[in-house]
């Protein structure tokens, strides 16, 4: 409904306005409710994503490779999770610790 209104390309930068304000209001965190409130606006910023992304870049591809580009979408979705999960393991000690876990919010 948004992407369709003021468009994809608008949409997806506004997005970004949301990715950010989140990433800072996480890491910021100064009482609960700010970590709270950057969840909230991951969700938003998740699902504006998902459900414009794919759209927008078939718009963009040309007609005989549509298919890959919405594959290499998911594709993209998948590798960021696994990485996500692969630098948050505490026994890898790479941001899996108490003091460092905050660190995994920087590069939204």
């Amino acid at each position: 409904v948004i992407g369709g209104r003021c468009g994809r390309k608008a949409t997806l930068l506004w997005n970004n306005v949301f990715l950010l304000t989140s990433s800072i209001l996480i890491i910021e965190a100064r009482a609960w409710w700010w970590q709270a409130i950057g969840r909230i606006f991951v969700g938003i910023v998740a699902g504006v994503a998902t459900a414009v992304v794919p759209t927008y870049f078939s718009e963009l591809s040309p007609v005989g490779i549509r298919g890959a580009v919405g594959t290499t979408h998911q594709l993209g979705i998948t590798v960021g999770i696994v990485v996500s999960q692969w630098l948050s393991t505490p026994s890898l000690n790479v941001y899996g610790s108490e003091e460092e876990w905050k660190n995994l919010f920087i590069v939204p």
